[in-house]
């Protein structure tokens, strides 16, 4: 059985992000109206879904008003795919109405939560509230003992999404501290899923994210504990070998450097130095030559 460390990434549920998108005022003159897609959401070929020729945003927020069961928020995440206020909130109850119950995730896995989300941060690849949102799902999602969901998340491509989620939106800190997480419960113990993070270049990503936001504690944080997830000794060498090759090694006595005061911080990167540095000598030095 499979069983994410709460201890290491409590259960988020429902968190909200700054810069979400809002929702339209419904006129006479709007009802009836054609909205594009945000720019740069889809390429400009892709036609729209037939509901979607014929709604706006706000009709479609009704969709999931109110709703109470994943199967009527995934249903519209299906039929309006183009509206990033709807994609966005819909994530958001995905999250809350799955809460970590193992029974309540399965429902939404059966009715294709995964798929759905997956889609939405394909099509609203430069929204940062999508994408941190649809993190934020795929992180509570995967919550548990249930291997199935993340096994379902993989084939999805779940996995490449959030990678690319941490390359495109670098430099965004809320997208950061949602995707990291959702990597781990995506990779906790399931071989498939590292080997899919590993090709998709999350080990170089995470290097990439902690030299980025070397001074927020909350990043460093989530960034380094999947970091540790992606080269501890289940792992094979070429994890840990593509790690140093990135810079892990020296980010992680940049974090112990800037976070003296943080005892978490100063604990997760002795960890993941022990991780890099436990079975070659010349990482060892490596390490020393960093300021370790």
């Amino acid at each position: 059985t499979r069983h994410v460390d709460r201890r290491l990434f409590p259960l988020k549920v429902g968190l909200s992000m700054p810069n979400a998108p809002s929702a339209p005022a419904a006129t006479g003159n709007q009802r009836r109206a054609v909205r594009p897609p945000p720019r740069g959401s889809m390429p400009p070929n892709d036609a729209p879904h037939p509901s979607e020729s014929a709604a706006t945003e706000v009709e479609a927020l009704k969709a999931i008003e109110g709703a109470t069961d994943v199967l009527a928020v995934v249903a519209a995440m299906r039929e309006y795919p183009r509206f990033e206020i709807l994609q966005y909130r819909a994530c958001q109850l995905l999250s809350i109405l799955t809460g970590g119950d193992a029974e309540k995730m399965s429902r939404a896995r059966n009715a294709g939560a995964f798929e759905a989300v997956v889609l939405a941060m394909q099509t609203h690849a430069f929204s940062e509230a999508v994408q941190g949102q649809a993190c934020l799902a795929l992180f509570n999602l995967n919550t548990g003992a249930d291997v199935e969901n993340g096994f379902r998340a993989g084939k999805a491509g779940a996995v490449e999404r959030v990678v690319a989620a941490l390359l495109r939106h670098l430099g965004c800190a809320s997208v950061q501290e949602k995707a990291s997480p959702a990597l781990y419960n995506m990779t906790c113990k399931n071989a498939a899923n590292l080997i899919r993070a590993k090709n998709a270049g999350a080990i170089e990503a995470l290097v990439a994210v902690l030299r980025k936001h070397a001074t927020n504690q909350g990043v460093q944080i989530s960034s380094i504990k999947t970091l540790m997830n992606m080269t501890g000794y289940f792992c094979t060498m070429e994890h840990r070998t593509r790690a140093i090759n990135a810079g892990a090694i020296e980010v992680l006595v940049a974090a112990m450097t800037g976070f003296l005061e943080s005892g978490e911080v100063q604990t997760l990167a002795c960890r993941g130095l022990q991780n890099l540095t436990a079975e070659i000598e010349e990482h060892r030095i490596r390490a020393g030559n960093a300021g370790a």
